[in-house]
């Protein structure tokens, strides 16, 4: 057996079409009316065109393998990508598991944020910033008609307020 490359099988190929056609552009000059000879002639001028077809058609069928490896490659690695993102075994049953729980974390983590959101906006919550909207008129109204000294003994009341609130609150990130 041969172990030529592909592309040099082709061209040898193409070379013997080549002469086939040449012998065969001869002989149509010596063609006589002898039907035999003329149906050679025939076969001979055929032959060529068809491995000609054959030739290209395998050509085709080679880059359409090529583009259908290179889709496969491309998706194994796309693959092997969200297994390795994920965590897991690289099968699709075991990606599809892995987002699964992944969206579960998601909801979880809406549901916690949620929560803490509405904590932190209780009605007292509203109603202590509503009594310290209140307060900043009037420190700003004692301000403007003279009067700082109730200004600041009402700032000095909310500054204590706000201490007390920092020291039972617990901040998040400390």
């Amino acid at each position: 057996m041969n172990n030529k490359p592909i592309s040099e099988v082709i061209a040898d190929i193409e070379t013997k079409i080549q002469a086939l056609k040449d012998v065969s552009h001869t002989r149509r000059a010596l063609v006589t009316t002898d039907h035999s000879v003329a149906l050679n002639e025939y076969e001979l001028a055929i032959v060529p065109e068809n491995i000609t077809r054959l030739l290209d058609h395998i050509a085709a069928l080679e880059q359409q393998n090529a583009r259908l490896q290179f889709i496969v490659e491309s998706a194994d690695k796309v693959q092997k990508e969200f297994a390795d993102e994920l965590g897991c075994a690289g099968d699709n049953e075991s990606i599809l598991e892995a987002i699964d729980a992944l969206k579960q974390q998601l909801a979880a983590e809406r549901e916690r944020v949620v929560n803490v959101e509405s904590e932190q906006t209780t009605e007292i919550g509203q109603q202590i910033l509503i009594e310290a909207i209140g307060a900043h008129g009037y420190i700003v109204g004692c301000l403007t008609q003279g009067r700082p000294d109730l200004a600041l003994a009402e700032s000095r009341k909310w500054v204590e307020a706000f201490s007390q609130a920092g020291s039972i609150i617990p901040v998040e990130g400390e």
